[in-house]
């Protein structure tokens, strides 16, 4: 944030000053590395963030398999390997997200099927 005074003088000689507080927006990026589990095991999503000015607000999609939707790191527990957009967003100036900077990024949680087999023979060990 740094304050700036705007001074207007006119042509008769009087002036005024206007003094303003600016914020800068800070640059957002979301990183996320993708994740392999076996069919019935979860893993929660955690991305790293860097930049923006807080707070931020978090929106994944799809919603299936996923904990919430709107947390900073969800537990995934999809059935089947499914690809998931992280959609980070941060309010700037306090102007209700009118001017909200965001960064996006997938992850794709690849589910593995459980080894399938079976023990044949002999029993006794």
């Amino acid at each position: 944030m740094f304050n700036y005074t705007v001074n207007i003088k006119d042509s008769l000689g009087c002036e005024s000053d206007f003094p303003k507080l600016l914020k800068f927006a800070i640059h957002l990026s979301v990183s996320l590395t993708n994740v392999a589990i076996c069919r019935g095991q979860s893993v929660v999503l955690s991305p790293t963030i860097t930049g923006g000015n807080p707070p931020l607000s978090y929106l994944w999609s799809p919603a299936t398999g996923l904990s919430c939707t709107n947390c900073a790191n969800p537990t995934a527990n999809p059935t089947t390997t499914t690809t998931y957009t992280l959609i980070v967003s941060t309010t700037e100036n306090g102007d209700n997200g009118i001017n909200a900077c965001s960064g996006s990024r997938q992850v794709t949680v690849t589910v593995n099927d459980l080894p399938d087999g079976s023990i044949t023979g002999a029993t006794v060990v």
